[in-house]
C-alpha cells in the first residue's frame, strides 16, 4: 500500500463516518490524512513510521517542557500548583510520558502504576524539596559564625 492509497482510504473511512453521522470521527480521519504528505508512492508503513517519528519528537520537548516548568517552580507552590494541574489536564500525556517526566524531575524509578501515582510522586517530592528548604532556613538562623 502506498502514501497515496492509505489517504484514499482514510478520505473515504471520513465520507463513511460522516455519512453514518460521525462528523468528529469524519473530522478526524481527514485531519490524519493532510498530515500524512509526501511522495505518493511512499510506502504507507514508511509514511506511518515518519509520522509516528515526528510526534514522539513533539512528545519529547512537550515531555522536556514540564520537567524544565517542575523544575523552576523549586519550591514555589505558586508557581508548581499550576503546572502539576495542567500536567494532569493533559490527556496528551499519557501514562508513559508521565512516568518519563517524573522519572526526570524525581531521579528515581522510570515506571510508576498508573498515571496517578506518578503525579502523586512529583508532588511528593516538590513537598519534600518544601520541607527540605524550611529546614535549611532554620539551620542557617542558628549558625553559629
Amino acid at each position: 500500500m502506498t502514501l497515496r492509497d492509505l489517504q484514499n482510504t482514510l478520505s473515504d473511512l471520513a465520507r463513511f463516518a460522516n455519512a453514518a453521522g460521525g462528523k468528529k470521527g469524519g473530522a478526524d480521519l481527514r485531519l490524519i490524512s493532510g498530515i500524512l504528505t509526501g511522495d505518493d508512492d511512499l510506502p504507507a508503513e514508511k509514511a506511518v513510521e515518519e509520522l509516528s517519528s515526528l510526534i514522539e519528537e513533539f512528545k519529547q520537548e512537550i515531555r522536556e517542557a514540564y520537567t524544565e516548568r517542575l523544575t523552576l517552580a523549586a519550591t514555589s507552590f505558586d508557581q508548581f500548583e499550576p503546572v502539576l494541574a495542567e500536567l494532569a489536564a493533559n490527556k496528551l500525556m499519557e501514562k508513559d510520558d508521565t512516568d518519563k517526566i517524573a522519572h526526570a524531575y524525581i531521579g528515581a524509578r522510570p515506571k510508576y502504576k498508573n498515571r496517578k501515582a506518578a503525579l502523586d510522586a512529583i508532588k511528593d517530592r516538590f513537598e519534600e524539596r518544601v520541607y527540605q528548604a524550611s529546614k535549611m532556613k532554620i539551620v542557617e538562623r542558628y549558625r553559629v559564625g
